[in-house]
């Protein structure tokens, strides 16, 4: 049996079709990894007329739709006959994209679902090389590549598919992204029992899946009008990255350099850089350097990861997450009473989202709410944002105003997502006893996405297929965008009016429950701040480096977290070390998400770990840190982007682009570094001040917008 079919040549999506227009499946999912960045726009390309309006996103065609013109006379003929097949009576074809389930690369994602050698991907090739010229002549290497991807696809999808199906009755066909996928899971799973049935499928039977809803169970309802939902999506700013000590270097460095200039043994270089650049890719034996190095007492850094940062928040019963349907407008005469609540630390078990001005102590060295990439201060002392809770106080900050915002008069008495939470977590372990990865993944992934969905922003625009004279027709201040795909058809955006939606307009909605995202970020803070009140980290430097869910601290302040029972390898609203009995001997903190460390293992093994946002992963070098850290612009040359646009489909540029990745980088964020390394936080808008020549182009990289940073660990 031939499970892999090839179709080659310009007519290759005109072959595919005719092949699959033979087979008796009225409605066809075809999904590539890649299809919404380069597969759905070559298939958009070659279709010679579109049936139905393909579905664009920022991350490219997710979804495109085709009635397949070339489907069996004799298949037509038959779900004619059929009372349940409706309107065209072509075969349906939806071209989607796996990648935005799994967002690691195809050979990744084969190896974690330890498939069999002969399903993995083999060694990527270089598609530019393959043109219309010497493609037939080539074939013997695209076409083995080609084969084994598909195969490697298919038994992921396969993997995924029958893990997802089990836990949330869900999987890839029905949902276009995780988080959607999660969602509905959950949904589903919150107010239904849900049961297999047979019923009867064309002259066949299959099992479906029968919802009966749950009683004595609290509803979770959305809030509908548009203002309301866009002032709680303003209150959802992301998480904290800062670089907050420029540098680490332990007490043993010389002791360790010792072991390896001995180990080298050509090498006059005292530097643990140049040292660990000779020593690394050596292939001498090394048993015996890791046996002296794993011998050395010496202070490291270490790596303080929450356990599921997120679903913490989403399960913990000390967190309140409010009704929907209880909220109500903050009232000017209750400004008075709920800031004295506030700075008295009483405002809890109340839950509102509100709009304040605020004071942070002058002292203060880590600060709850994050700088903003361009810094403006338009108040000596105080910064308006949008919060939720009470933190800033419990921190030794003061609320001064209360300007507006929405208060609930009730809370839902269990999290409404703990449940669903605590299923993912306890089948996580499961998986992990049993060594099935693609299952751990997948409840990994479920977690993390529940919360990226909550907080999506709303679309208020849709997208149509109009010929050239609906276009004219229509044409007026609605239509954003449209463009040309052929000779006939255009894809025409337009807004759609923001209403709030009624009973009357629909007996359901499709809007997430932000609220509740907004209230899971906030608690997620709230767990992170209590790590740091231990270690007194919001007011000395003891904080070298944070990430939204992990914090990087000495030793000693390790001692102080286990000796608060705030150390655990599992427990939520807890963490670990996330190198285990290791740490970090050496460390350059630069900049958010621009870090270098080296890592000693509890085995005496040293590793390199590095992040350079920005910068790819195959082209960023220890120079490249050194470099910014001595006080040099570090630029290089990239490839530029993949062109998609529907008129000239996918163009792969031959030209490079240029990036600069400025010296001061972290002067946006923080005080350039003292004598002692430390970076502290700007007070006032005087301590913030640049030349005519500062240049903030570069700095867009460092966005801190961490929805869906990975806090399910």
């Amino acid at each position: 049996m031939n499970v892999v079919e090839l179709f080659v040549g310009t007519d290759c999506i005109d072959q595919m079709l005719k092949y699959l227009g033979q087979y008796d499946r009225k409605r066809l999912i075809l999904i590539s990894h890649n299809g919404s960045g380069f597969d759905n726009w070559i298939v958009l390309k070659n279709a010679k007329k579109l049936t139905h309006c393909p579905l664009k996103t920022p991350r490219g065609i997710l979804s495109f739709p085709l009635s397949n013109p070339y489907t069996d006379e004799d298949l037509q003929k038959k779900w004619k006959r059929q009372k349940e097949i409706k309107g065209n009576h072509l075969q349906h074809i939806n071209f989607t994209c796996s990648y935005q389930h799994e967002s690691s690369s195809l050979a990744a994602w084969g190896n974690s679902s330890n498939l069999p050698a002969n399903l993995r991907k083999i060694a990527d090739v270089y598609i530019a090389k393959y043109t219309q010229d010497n493609w037939e002549e080539l074939r013997h290497e695209w076409e083995p590549y080609d084969k084994r991807d598909t195969l490697c696809l298919g038994a992921c999808l396969i993997k995924y598919n029958q893990v997802t199906k089990e836990v949330v009755n869900q999987n890839m066909s029905n949902n276009l992204t995780a988080p959607s996928l999660s969602l509905k899971g959950w949904y589903y799973l919150y107010h239904y029992d849900i049961e297999m049935v047979e019923e009867e499928w064309y002259e066949t039977t299959r099992m479906v899946a029968k919802h009966t809803e749950k009683e004595n169970i609290e509803k979770v309802y959305s809030h509908t009008n548009p203002f309301i939902r866009n002032f709680i999506r303003r209150s959802i700013k992301g998480g904290r990255v800062s670089a907050n000590r420029k540098s680490f270097e332990t007490n043993k460095m010389d002791e360790i350099c010792n072991v390896l200039k001995e180990y080298i043994s050509q090498t006059e270089s005292n530097n643990i850089i140049d040292l660990f650049k000779e020593y690394s890719p050596s292939t001498k034996d090394k048993s015996a350097v890791h046996s002296r190095l794993k011998k050395i007492e010496c202070t490291k850094l270490m790596a303080f990861d929450a356990n599921g940062l997120y679903a913490s928040a989403m399960s913990d019963l000390d967190s309140e997450y409010p009704r929907a349907e209880s909220g109500r407008a903050f009232l000017p005469e209750e400004e008075k009473e709920f800031v004295k609540l506030f700075n008295k630390q009483k405002f809890r078990p109340r839950t509102a989202i509100l709009t304040v001005w605020f004071d942070y102590p002058k002292n203060m060295f880590f600060q709850l709410i994050r700088a903003k990439d361009k810094i403006t201060f338009t108040i000596k002392k105080v910064k308006r944002k949008l919060v939720t809770k009470s933190e800033i106080v419990k921190a030794g900050g003061r609320i001064i105003r209360m300007l507006d915002g929405i208060v609930y008069e009730e809370n839902f008495k269990t999290p409404p997502y703990r449940d669903y939470i605590l299923i993912l977590r306890d089948l996580r372990n499961k998986y992990k006893r049993e060594g099935n990865i693609v299952g751990s993944n997948c409840m990994k992934l479920l977690g993390n996405s529940l919360y990226g969905k909550s907080i999506q922003k709303d679309i208020f625009t849709t997208r149509h297929l109009w010929n050239e004279a609906t276009l004219q027709a229509n044409f007026d201040s609605r239509v954003k965008t449209y463009e040309k795909i052929n000779d006939t058809q255009y894809i025409v955006e337009t807004e759609i009016e923001e209403k709030e939606i009624t009973t009357e307009d629909s007996k359901s909605t499709r809007l997430t429950p932000s609220h509740l995202g907004s209230f899971v970020l906030s608690h997620s803070k709230k767990i992170m701040n209590n790590f740091i009140h231990v270690i007194n980290g919001f007011y000395k430097p003891e904080i070298y480096y944070t990430n939204t869910d992990s914090l990087y601290i000495s030793s000693k302040n390790w001692k102080k977290l286990n000796r608060a029972g705030l150390v655990s390898e599992k427990d939520y609203c807890k963490g670990k070390n996330d190198y285990g009995d290791g740490g970090i001997i050496f460390g350059l903190y630069l900049a958010p998400k621009v870090k270098y460390n080296i890592v000693l293992t509890s085995d005496g093994v040293l590793k390199e770990k590095k992040t350079f946002k920005g910068y790819s992963n195959d082209k960023v070098s220890v120079e490249d840190y050194v470099q910014l850290a001595s006080g040099h612009d570090v630029s290089n040359e990239f490839n530029k982007p993949w062109e998609k646009n529907f008129t000239n489909g996918v163009v792969i540029p031959n030209d490079k682009q240029t990036k600069v990745f400025r010296s001061y980088l972290n002067n946006v964020k923080r005080k350039p570094p003292n004598s002692e390394g430390i970076m502290y936080p700007y007070n006032d808008k005087d301590e913030y001040s640049f030349d005519e020549n500062y240049k903030f182009d570069d700095f867009d990289y460092l966005s801190n917008q961490e929805e869906n940073e990975d806090c399910f660990k």
